[in-house]
């Protein structure tokens, strides 16, 4: 009899303090994860290029790309891009000439005649008509003309 009076006494308690914590008011705390969100891209970046690369002495490059706007479920569409060389920001143009749609062409022309010779990153942005904005990297490679490749 003792062990079933055991059993009897802790389901009893395990029942109670169910009930008990049940009646009582919940908070609501943060859940934390164990793992760290990361957000989809907004933007694909296709068909980006930069020419000429190396640039081989030239005065100025033209950066050309592609830019779809993933996330349809919004009312947005791109409505501007730029560029960033070091610390010089370069519009960038739709090849249509306006910034409507959810996939545009884009095309820029980035002085770099003042670049001394070395390996620069050119940071292109695009940005939607709800000021979300997203970049992409390409490498340019600024070398000085050598006549002998010629």
């Amino acid at each position: 009899m003792p062990l079933a009076s055991r059993w009897l006494k802790l389901c009893v308690l395990g029942g109670l303090i169910t009930a008990i914590t049940t009646l009582l008011p919940q908070d609501n705390f943060p859940v934390d994860t164990c793992y760290i969100y990361v957000p989809l891209p907004y933007f694909e970046f296709s068909e980006v290029s930069v020419e000429p690369n190396p640039t081989d002495g030239a005065d100025a490059v033209i950066l050309m790309a592609t830019i779809e706007l993933q996330d349809t479920d919004y009312d947005e569409e791109i409505s501007g891009a730029r560029c960033v060389v070091g610390e010089d920001t370069f519009e960038m143009f739709a090849v249509d000439t306006l910034f409507d749609g959810l996939t545009e062409e884009i095309v820029g022309r980035i002085p770099v005649a003042d670049l001394e010779p070395d390996t620069y990153w050119i940071y292109l942005s695009a940005v939607t008509s709800m000021d979300w904005e997203e970049e992409h990297a390409i490498e340019l490679l600024v070398t000085e003309y050598d006549p002998i490749e010629d």
